[in-house]
């Protein structure tokens, strides 16, 4: 989809370049370059998370989502001033999305670490963003199972009080019952 036009531009360069009888490495500008690495490496994160496990959304709200947290790593991976917090984000928006079998974590940590920078100066940098990311979908995790206990243990309250007010409401029938009656029961 957005790769399509900037392939175009690519093709159109090359070919200029060629015709000038130029380098065609030197041909392609850095920034689109890496925009292309993008897609490759949204596209390769979205085929490990489909093939390792369910996945509860469409193909194009995953291509979306992933394309939009593709963006977000890069921005983390690329920054001049480091800083891998943000990648904790992409954590949390994979539980937010219900994404949360581990193999759907297991397939996003290995594909940072083999696609994000594969042969860069940057490892370090993919290491932490790991972390983060990992980091940032544990917390995701957690606060999700907190929500959920708290939303039950409101459920069983609120069930045991209704049981309470219906059984209340069941003996004073019975003993309006057995109190109006002019013979006894016995």
């Amino acid at each position: 989809p957005e790769s399509v036009p900037v392939l175009g531009f690519l093709l159109e360069r090359l070919a200029e370049s060629a015709a000038r009888g130029r380098d065609l490495r030197l041909a392609v500008p850095a920034h689109l370059v890496a925009r292309v690495d993008r897609v490759g490496f949204a596209e390769h994160w979205r085929r490990g998370v489909v093939r390792e496990g369910f996945v509860p959304m469409d193909a194009a709200g995953l291509d979306a989502l992933l394309h939009r947290l593709t963006g977000v790593l890069t921005t983390a991976l690329e920054a001049e001033t480091f800083d891998p917090a943000a990648a904790g984000e992409v954590g949390a928006a994979l539980v937010r999305a219900h994404l949360t079998d581990p193999s759907a974590l297991a397939a996003t940590v290995a594909a940072i670490g083999t696609h994000l920078a594969p042969r860069s100066e940057r490892r370090h940098r993919v290491v932490q963003i790991q972390a983060a990311v990992s980091a940032g979908y544990t917390q995701a995790i957690r606060a999700a199972t907190m929500a959920e206990q708290e939303q039950l243990s409101k459920a069983v309250l609120s069930a045991h009080a209704a049981a309470e007010r219906a059984l209340r409401t069941s003996e004073e029938r019975l003993r309006a019952v057995f109190d109006g009656s002019a013979i006894g029961i016995g």
